[in-house]
């Protein structure tokens, strides 16, 4: 992790430039509570401030060596309460050493306005003073690092979980996808088989369309969304097999309004539901049963009906009602939890209703 006063640079700036308004303040104040000069005023205010400025921009390394995790929080204030003694003593005695070798030199006029020894007494009385204002600063920018670290790894982990969900989310979205029934596989082969000595045509026929279906099935791995039309297009197509079995017993209404087709919906999200109306209606009924689908759109939800009729009286087959159950997690795998699969069973019609969140 780079220190991050100076990575990027634009930081190394705004930290400049804030160190550059405290010593301003600090200019300004000096002679106002003390009898010095602007200009001694200044350049100890500059001396002090760049000195602890960027001394302070190694006290990364520091933090970085104490790490939180690392030890007991009695034993990283003891090792800081340590390094601040050292810091501001370093500090002190590097800052001292300047004003010394400035008062020697060309500025010296600066100092010997008003004696040595009188700035020297300026220095040991504001010295508690600065010693107190060090350790604040050093308390400040401490913070700032741990706070700034504690940001990554809260970052770093964050964008970690949410990678992690979304790998486990497309794991369980193409694991309930590939949930297809077998038994309607295993159906359409003996049917093939049946109709290959009774009628050859009808069962080459069959065969292309399983094969059709087979393929728009698990060719839709790389795409959660497709066009509503290829959904539906792919849901006659299972009709259209199972008719062959189950001839007239199997009727179709469709009534999707066209501005539904071009809409995007999870892919094999109505086959289930198609497959659980065969299932639960044909397959226990002697006389005809209709199963009418049909889309609408309604303000942003695109709403999909797929409704069969059956009789009463005939046991229904039980099971785990696997495919709307399915149907549920997938959507709110995609969606989010909300109420987007409905369920009613009145007048002897099976109806399931899905409200998908509308996209173009």
């Amino acid at each position: 992790m780079l220190n991050p006063l100076l990575n990027p640079l634009r930081n190394l700036y705004l930290y400049l430039l804030i160190w550059a308004v405290i010593t301003t303040f600090h200019t300004l104040l000096l002679p106002y509570f003390f009898n010095i000069g602007f200009v001694m005023a200044f350049i100890t205010s500059v001396v002090f401030n760049l000195i602890f400025a960027s001394l302070a921009i190694g006290l990364w390394y520091i933090v970085r060596f104490f790490k939180i995790d690392n030890q007991s929080a009695f034993r990283l204030i003891v090792n800081h309460v340590v390094t601040a003694c050292l810091f501001l003593l370093v500090w002190i005695l590097l800052s001292f050493m300047v004003i010394e070798m400035i008062s020697m030199g060309e500025s010296a006029i600066a100092f010997n306005k008003h004696g040595n020894v009188e700035y020297e007494n300026f220095l040991l009385v504001t010295l508690p003073a600065r010693l107190f204002m060090g350790l604040l600063f050093y308390t400040l920018i401490i913070l700032f690092y741990y706070l700034h670290i504690y940001y990554v790894s809260f970052k770093t982990n964050q964008l970690k979980t949410a990678a992690l969900n979304s790998i486990i989310k497309e794991t369980q979205l193409e694991l309930l996808q590939s949930q297809l029934n077998p038994h309607f596989i295993f159906n359409s082969l003996n049917s093939i088989s049946s109709l290959t000595l009774s009628d050859p045509g009808r069962a080459q026929d069959m065969v292309i369309k399983l094969s059709s279906f087979l393929r728009y099935s698990l060719g839709q791995k790389t795409s959660q969304l497709v066009p509503f039309y290829e959904e539906l297009s792919n849901c006659l197509l299972y009709l259209e097999i199972e008719k062959t079995r189950f001839g007239n017993r199997l009727a179709l209404e469709n009534e999707v309004s066209d501005e539904c087709m071009e809409d995007k919906v999870p892919n094999m999200i109505m086959q289930p539901l198609i497959e659980n109306a065969v299932k639960h209606g044909v397959y226990e009924s002697t006389e005809q049963v209709v199963i009418k689908v049909s889309c609408k759109r309604e303000n942003d939800l695109l709403v999909i009906t797929i409704a069969n009729n059956y009789e009463p009286e005939k046991k229904r087959t039980t099971g785990k009602n696997m495919g709307i159950k399915n149907v549920k997690e997938r959507l709110n795998l995609l969606y989010g939890k909300g109420e987007w699969v409905k369920i009613t069973n009145t007048n002897n019609l099976f109806t399931v209703t899905l409200r998908i969140p509308y996209v173009s």
